[in-house]
């Protein structure tokens, strides 16, 4: 299977308006195992396991000239309702908000 990549004009204020958000949400510190969480714990310490198989994965891919940087997070809003993780709510509204401010046509 083939990644899609597409690359997104985005005009100067748009952009701004999408760091200080990322900013806001701390986008920069999430951690890929908490993004990724499929297991619940419970309070007489059993847990619950989820799994989906041909799902979809959310990356964003960050270059900088010191740094190259993937944050993912695989079938966010499904293991997000099965197992809610601050982390993976903010990857979830920060993928929401790029989409909002420049969706694909």
């Amino acid at each position: 299977m083939k990644s899609k990549i597409r690359k997104i004009p985005y005009d100067a204020n748009a952009l701004d308006e999408l760091l200080d958000f990322f900013d806001a949400k701390q986008f920069w510190t999430l951690q890929q195992d908490s993004l990724n969480l499929k297991r619940l714990t419970l309070s007489d310490g059993s847990g619950l396991a989820w799994d989906k198989s041909d799902g979809t994965t959310d990356t964003f891919e960050m270059i900088s000239y010191e740094q190259h940087r993937l944050t993912s997070s695989y079938e966010a809003d499904y293991y997000q309702d099965k197992v809610p993780v601050e982390q993976r709510r903010r990857f979830i509204e920060c993928r929401n908000k790029f989409w909002l401010l420049n969706p694909l046509k």
